[in-house]
């Protein structure tokens, strides 16, 4: 199952995070995506109100709403590919 993760600024891992998760970081109004394969690769942004309402956090943490956020990670995953990015 896959698994979105909330990082803190200037971090690009999440102990637990296996190949397939996702993690956010947030950058003012919006949220870094990366993939995890490995290591994360930052896919691109997504404003914060699109996603339900996320706690900032200091060491990396399962988000809340992990569907909600999955789904929206998913997506932007989706229309990267799409564009061939």
């Amino acid at each position: 199952m896959t698994t979105a993760w909330l990082v803190p600024d200037g971090t690009d891992t999440a102990p637990g995070a296996q190949d397939g998760d996702y993690l956010l970081r947030r950058s003012g109004d919006l949220y870094e995506i990366g993939t995890v394969s490995g290591s994360c690769t930052w896919i691109g942004t997504l404003s914060a109100s699109l996603l339900p309402s996320l706690p900032d956090v200091d060491a990396p943490t399962e988000s809340p709403s992990q569907e909600e956020v999955v789904r929206a990670a998913r997506g932007l995953q989706t229309a990267e590919d799409n564009r061939g990015g």
